[in-house]
């Protein structure tokens, strides 16, 4: 689930849910460490030095499987998928890059009809 399947809203669905299997038991596991760790630091730590820990550790974990999650989500919402070769959605002129007249792009419908 590729920033490239994201921008095109293309993926095969059951390669979403091949590689996003394992993702609830993920959230769970970082759930469960993450209570283990604040019970094992209690005693140790003051409650700032806990949370400064939770935020540096364990937050981007949370971050990174939440936005798993919503690509699942993303991906998997559509009925209708564009056709390969991808018209690019990237502003290239502002690299200083003109695709159209390197590769002589033709126009074409996007969409699959059936």
């Amino acid at each position: 689930m590729t920033d490239y399947n994201l921008r095109y809203n293309f993926s095969e669905p059951s390669r979403v849910d091949e590689i996003t299997s394992e993702l609830n038991s993920l959230i769970s596991s970082v759930t469960v460490l993450a209570k283990n760790f604040i019970e094992a630091m209690d005693d140790i730590f003051d409650v700032y030095t806990v949370q400064e820990w939770l935020e540096q550790k364990i937050l981007p974990l949370f971050e990174l499987l939440g936005k798993l999650k919503s690509r699942k989500k993303s991906l998997k919402s559509h009925k209708a998928w564009k056709v390969r070769p991808f018209t690019s959605t990237v502003d290239w002129k502002k690299y200083d890059l003109n695709l159209e007249i390197l590769f002589k792009v033709e126009k074409r419908s996007d969409y699959l009809v059936t």
